[in-house]
């Protein structure tokens, strides 16, 4: 797809003039949020926050506190991300070509009965391209810093069913459904789309600490990688979406080394699409064995200790050679998939003090 287009200079002085000029209303949007939380639970700013990154003194279990630090590391990469997010919705191309650059081409693969479903949205959003994005820009800011510093009131909580209702409108219309949908659906371009964990991060985060403590999210996090790998292997061998084929095996990569970034990252893109064109059954049935090995893996529970390794490093490497980062080529709206997952795996089965049990039932 072209996205090379410049925009208008008239759009993009609009585009960041209304920024400009929002910013004071979404600070004084923040600041009034903390200081209805602050008045409600009778405690200063200063304390809040400090709940959110420093575990009480009552919590003298050690497990207890393992689980405080499993939820913040979750909770803050979230709102870190989130942030980020939002300042990548702020790039100049975004103010004129995210619909015709990311969004047109995506729902034109869409079936009829969904395509009908969200063409009305993005119409929507085309007729105020500039004032749409910078809403988005402002709700993914602000669910960020409120998932970083709102402690561990009900505002959280809040900000956190929020973000899932916004991961839904954008997994919908801004992914197409993640493109579970679409013929050529990938992991290597980081389907079924970046959203989708970031909602499943943010469920996670609202269940009680006890589920947590007992490993109930553990259980949770490996069905769900179980269904990603196994879902991704899956589409990964269907004949009928060309990756047996060199282009393509290496169309995901092509495009992303066809976008403006630096030269050193062009050249490992280039040389990554070269090998992938010149052996494509070799190296997608590589492909399909790991994610499928993954898919099976973190079924056995017993082998866990074994599969996060390999889960992690598969991560990495399809982080550079298809997803490219993510954040590449002035277009990017998120990380892609690859460090969220990460984040997700992270988070729940970081190395606990004691044998990790599974939990008996659900």
């Amino acid at each position: 797809m072209d996205m090379t287009n410049n925009p208008s200079p008239l759009i993009l002085h609009y585009f960041y003039v209304s920024l400009l000029w929002q910013l004071p209303i979404f600070i004084a949007v923040i600041v009034i949020l903390f200081f209805v939380i602050t008045l409600r639970k009778h405690q200063p700013v200063r304390s809040l926050v400090k709940e959110g990154w420093i575990p009480s003194e009552q919590l003298t279990d050690p497990l207890d506190r393992e689980v405080f630090y499993r939820r913040r590391t979750l909770r803050v990469g979230l709102g870190l991300l989130w942030v980020l997010d939002g300042l990548l919705q702020a790039q100049p191309d975004m103010s004129s070509e995210f619909i015709p650059n990311i969004v047109n081409p995506s729902i034109s693969s869409l079936p009829p009965f969904l395509y009908n479903l969200v063409e009305p949205l993005v119409v929507l959003w085309s007729q105020s391209p500039v004032q749409f994005d910078i809403l988005a820009i402002w709700i993914q800011v602000g669910i960020g810093i409120l998932l970083l510093f709102g402690g561990n009131s009900g505002l959280i909580r809040l900000t956190l069913w929020f973000s899932i209702l916004w991961g839904m409108a954008v997994w919908v219309i801004g992914e197409d459904f993640g493109g579970v949908f679409s013929n050529g659906a990938t992991w290597l371009a980081g389907d079924p789309g970046s959203v989708l964990f970031y909602m499943i991060g943010a469920a996670f985060l609202l269940l009680p600490a006890k589920r947590w403590r007992e490993q109930y999210v553990l259980k949770y996090l490996q069905r769900i990688m179980a269904i990603l790998w196994m879902w991704s292997a899956i589409v990964q061998a269907i004949p009928a979406f060309g990756f047996w084929s060199p282009q393509g095996l290496s169309s995901t990569t092509l495009s992303m080394a066809e976008m403006p970034q630096p030269a050193s990252l062009v050249a490992i893109l280039y040389a990554i699409v070269h090998v992938l064109s010149a052996h494509p059954v070799l190296w997608n049935a590589i492909f399909i064995i790991w994610m499928g090995t993954l898919g099976i893996a973190w079924l056995w529970q017993s082998k866990l200790p074994f599969v996060v390794p390999i889960t992690l490093v598969w991560i990495a490497l399809t982080w550079v050679i298809g997803q490219d980062f993510g954040v590449l080529g002035g277009l990017g709206t998120d990380p892609n998939s690859s460090p969220v997952v990460f984040l997700l795996i992270l988070s729940v089965v970081m190395k606990s003090k004691r044998k990790w049990q599974p939990a008996n039932h659900v």
